[in-house]
């Protein structure tokens, strides 16, 4: 009788030709997001050594340190998300734990989320789809329903993952095969691996435990194969890299040599270390290597992933027991379908929120010993002020303030535009500050009724062009190739160097200047600014945003729209920006002394808090400041009471 693990066995073939022809544009997308920092990624189950791929393959392309975490991790240390993407992997999206750790994370301030699944009717899937930090890619490959250790679902995952992370950085990570039958040629195909192996792994699985030795850019399958022999009750099991082996477990063969055996699961560059290891290991122990003699690292794991499988079923076969489906006990479901959202607090405080916010913004995170009463008073005279202040004008950025940078394509949110909408009625000029030129435009003109647009105040181009929204939008004559030529031509010459420069379009009175799919803004700003420094252009003139980096004209400058509407209106004027710390393009308007911050806060003690509550950042935060803006006649007040 055919077991289910061997029918999903059967399936993987055209799982993994349907995982190579997945459309990864999106995930991509959020990779390149990625570049620039670690990520943390969180996964149960097999869905936690997918995790622990992703965070190697990061660490590998970007050099950025990177974490795989449990659900329970996450909810017993919300911190750790702050300020990284994460990624959360699921097969289905039903897991309680990983809903949860989605919940955390969505209440956190990570950068962005990424939800993997295969199952577009997971839960999972559906409130990732509600949250306009999180991005969904419904990996949809399966042809069968995956079994109880959802070998398929892994698979697709890993492929998908390992050809994204090939796209962005194809120097690093290799592509992979076309089909398992190319993965397996050198055992004549798959289907004749699965019976090379059902025979050689006979040996290896009769034992009391399987110790597992790896190297490091393999840990994530000795990882799945240590989880599928514990879940399915097979083996004992223990893991070790080859160096930590040499740390006193290698004991554990001078006991109990008679009832272990080791498998050995090695990439061709580590096979040295392996080898010497071996020489010295006591005769007679039955030893199974996984080797990859694939020029690909990319195939090498996939392969290595099936293999592992492979053992699965053998250990199976001969404890009698269908791995793809073993039974599990009522206590089992009892304890899975726990609710650790009532067993553990999840209080975290904001990490750019308040006092905290400010101590990292001047690099006095790690320095817990010095009081914040300094900052504490200076927050209580900041908001002092701001409660006590009566504003004729606001003035917000667009991209991560406004609109996610992530979704800066798609409409403003409805109910930021109506919060807007409601105090323009009121009589309060509305002002927006971005890069951005006739795309603002636009998108306002088709979201804001027309009956306010002479309420609202476009400053386009960094502040450089500035007109009402009723006013037609017509592209000023000076464009930065005839104004900027010299520094135009400056960043074409860095990107025929190699620098990894996407696109550079020229804007009125600044260039704005794409980084190549999976390379880092940060990085990119330091190889321009020292550029602009060595050639003798200004290299203030450089501002970041959440997606590029603009090189602005002489004089540019988004405080030209707090000027006017100062000027026009004789009140004060309230600033809302994402990006408060230099060089981001909101620090000069979060240096205002009525300034607040929906991301980094400025350095300035008197200026630029960040004081939305429980973790609100980006338009969240955007819509918890407007929300308190009371009208006072033609000018509004904050009552941070509400």
């Amino acid at each position: 009788m055919t077991t289910k693990l061997q029918k999903e066995l059967d399936f993987l073939p055209n799982t993994y030709s349907e995982s190579t022809h997945y459309r990864i544009d999106g995930l991509c997308q959020d990779i390149s997001r990625a570049a620039g920092t670690g990520i943390i990624t969180v996964g149960s189950g097999g869905s936690f050594s997918v995790a622990v791929l992703i965070a190697k393959l990061h660490e590998k392309v970007t050099g950025n340190l990177s974490r795989a975490v449990t659900p329970l991790e996450l909810a017993a240390n919300p911190a750790l998300v702050n300020k990284h993407p994460v990624f959360l992997i699921s097969a289905e999206g039903r897991n309680p734990d990983v809903i949860h750790a989605f919940r955390i994370a969505s209440r956190s301030e990570c950068t962005s989320i990424s939800v993997l699944t295969v199952a577009d009717t997971g839960y999972l899937a559906r409130l990732a789809q509600r949250c306009k930090n999180s991005k969904v890619h419904i990996v949809d490959v399966l042809t069968e329903k995956d079994g109880y250790l959802a070998i398929n679902s892994l698979i697709a995952v890993a492929v998908v993952f390992l050809r994204a992370y090939h796209i962005c950085s194809p120097n690093v990570v290799p592509p992979i095969s076309k089909s398992l039958d190319e993965i397996f040629s050198v055992h004549g195909g798959y289907e004749s691996a699965q019976r090379v192996f059902s025979e050689k792994l006979k040996p290896l699985v009769r034992c009391e435990t399987l110790s597992i030795l790896y190297d490091p850019d393999f840990e994530a399958c000795a990882v799945d194969l240590e989880s599928k022999l514990t879940e399915c009750a097979l083996l004992n099991s223990q893991l070790a890299d080859f160096r930590d082996f040499a740390h006193g477990r290698h004991f554990w063969f001078a006991r109990r040599k008679d009832t272990t055996n080791l498998c050995v699961i090695c990439g061709e560059g580590m096979l040295p270390v392996w080898e010497q290891l071996a020489s010295s290991l006591p005769p007679n122990i039955t030893i199974h290597l996984i080797a990859s003699e694939h020029a690909s690292w990319s195939s090498g794991i996939i392969k290595a992933l099936i293999q592992i499988f492979f053992i699965v079923k053998a250990a199976g076969e001969s404890a009698s027991v269908d791995p793809g489906k073993p039974g599990v006990p009522l206590f089992g479901r009892d304890i899975y379908y726990s609710d650790i959202r009532k067993l553990v607090s999840t209080v975290s405080p904001g990490y750019w929120e308040g006092a905290n916010g400010k101590r990292r913004s001047v690099g006095r995170s790690l320095l817990p010993t010095l009081s914040d009463k300094g900052l504490e008073e200076q927050k209580e005279l900041f908001t002092g002020n701001l409660v006590a202040a009566r504003f004729s004008s606001v003035v917000l950025d667009y991209d991560g303030t406004i609109c996610h940078t992530h979704r800066r394509f798609e409409p403003p949110p409805v109910c930021i535009v109506k919060e807007l909408s409601r105090l323009a009625k009121a009589g309060i000029t509305i002002g927006i500050a971005s890069g951005r030129g006739d795309s603002l435009h636009t998108a306002l003109r088709e979201t804001v009724a027309k009956s306010l647009w002479g309420m609202f105040v476009l400053g386009m181009y960094n502040g450089s062009y500035i007109i009402r929204l009723n006013e037609s939008f017509e592209r000023p004559s000076e464009i930065a190739a005839s104004t900027m030529n010299k520094e135009l031509e400056a960043l074409e010459m860095l990107r025929d160097l190699g620098v990894p420069i996407e696109s550079l379009k020229s804007q009125p009175n600044q260039i704005s200047v794409t980084p190549s799919t999976g390379a880092s803004i940060s990085a990119l700003w330091h190889t321009l600014y020292e550029h602009f420094v060595d050639h003798g252009f200004e290299p203030n003139r450089l501002k970041v945003s959440g997606h590029s980096i603009d090189v602005l004209g002489p004089g540019v400058s988004k405080l030209t729209v707090v000027s006017t509407l100062q000027s026009k209106n004789n009140g004060e004027v309230l600033t809302i920006g994402d990006q408060g710390l230099w060089p981001g393009n909101d620090h000069e308007l979060l240096a205002q002394p009525f300034s607040l911050s929906v991301g980094t806060p400025s350095r300035k003690p008197s200026s630029g808090w960040h004081i939305a509550p429980d973790g609100k950042t980006g338009p969240s935060a955007t819509y918890w400041y407007l929300q308190r803006l009371e009208l006072d006649g033609k000018r509004c007040f904050i009552d941070l009471e509400l």
